[in-house]
């Protein structure tokens, strides 16, 4: 299932893919995936379409002679 920018959301900066959270101990710069933007307010939501499906045809052919 593919994930969308949640279209509630009006700022079209709030789809950003990393968050910069810091520098850890050993000087390294560390970053997270944002799961939320305020409250319950998810930043990606699943997009259930039916051109997410995969399609597969199974078929069997009888020949009257």
């Amino acid at each position: 299932v593919m994930k969308q920018l949640n279209p509630a959301i009006a700022d079209g900066s709030a789809g950003r893919i990393l968050e910069y959270k810091g520098v850890d101990a050993d000087g390294v710069a560390t970053f997270a995936t944002p799961k939320t933007i305020s409250g319950d307010l998810q930043t990606w939501t699943k997009l259930h379409a039916l051109s997410q499906c995969w399609y597969a045809s199974v078929g069997i052919k009888y020949m009257f002679n």
